[in-house]
Parts: structure tokens; C-alpha cells; sequence
């Protein structure tokens, strides 16, 4: 929850309030803009709720977990209805992949995240030696 809720904050200052704020947006561009970010946020609250009641194996149907797929797979149905959804089987040219710095830095940062993890631990449970 500190996890989801540090999330949420920062999803909060500088996602969603720069459109709160925002004078050149009508009410539905508002609306629109601050769904996005809410329904991430929601959906990632689900699976961590999920995920901890499972841990302790107390995971039933009817929770606050189901509410959160729920709403999230009936945005998800609604949003597949759309009429522009046909648009999405018309071929397009491939594009040459493009390979930068930045993106294999960040590709080595990524994939450095496990063997971190694991020094961190070994480290942590051998007492700090």
C-alpha cells in the first residue's frame, strides 16, 4: 500500500493536476486525461491487492480486488467499442528499428534490476559481512 500510495502521489502532481488546471482543456479533454492515469492506478491497486491477500491465503470472490477488475474489464470492453477500433487490423509500413544510447541504457539498467536484487539480499541476510 506505502508502494501504491507513493504512486498515486506522484501520479497526482504531475499527471493529473497540470490537466485540472489546465484552461485549454474542456471538460471532456479533462475528463479523458485524468481517467488514464487513475485507471493504471487502479488497476495496479487491484493486482497488488491481490497479490498480498494471496501471500496469506485469503483470497475469496467479492473482495475490493474484483471491484478493481471489474471496473477496469468494463472500461476495457467499452473502449474496444469504439468505432476507430477497426482501424487497428489495416497494415502499416514497418519501420526500421531505431537503436540509441538511451535505450540500451536503459535496457542495461533493466536487466541489472534481478542480479541487484539478489547482491542486496545476499548482502542483507549474511549479516553485512
Amino acid at each position: 500500500m506505502t508502494l501504491t500510495a507513493g504512486l498515486a502521489l506522484l501520479s497526482w502532481i504531475y499527471l493529473i493536476l497540470p490537466y485540472v488546471h489546465s484552461l485549454q482543456l474542456s471538460w471532456l479533454q479533462k475528463s479523458v486525461a485524468i481517467a488514464y492515469p487513475l485507471g493504471d492506478l487502479l488497476v495496479l491497486t487491484s493486482d497488488v491487492a491481490y497479490g498480498l491477500i494471496q501471500v496469506h491465503g485469503m483470497f475469496h470472490n467479492g473482495t475490493v480486488v474484483d471491484l478493481g477488475w471489474a471496473v477496469f474489464y468494463g472500461g476495457w470492453g467499452a473502449a474496444a467499442l469504439h468505432p476507430t477500433m477497426t482501424e487497428l487490423t489495416k497494415p502499416v509500413p514497418r519501420q526500421p528499428a531505431q537503436v540509441s544510447r538511451v535505450r540500451l541504457t536503459v535496457l542495461m539498467l533493466a536487466s541489472l534490476i534481478a542480479p541487484a536484487v539478489l547482491c542486496i539480499e545476499s548482502f542483507w541476510f549474511r549479516g553485512g559481512t
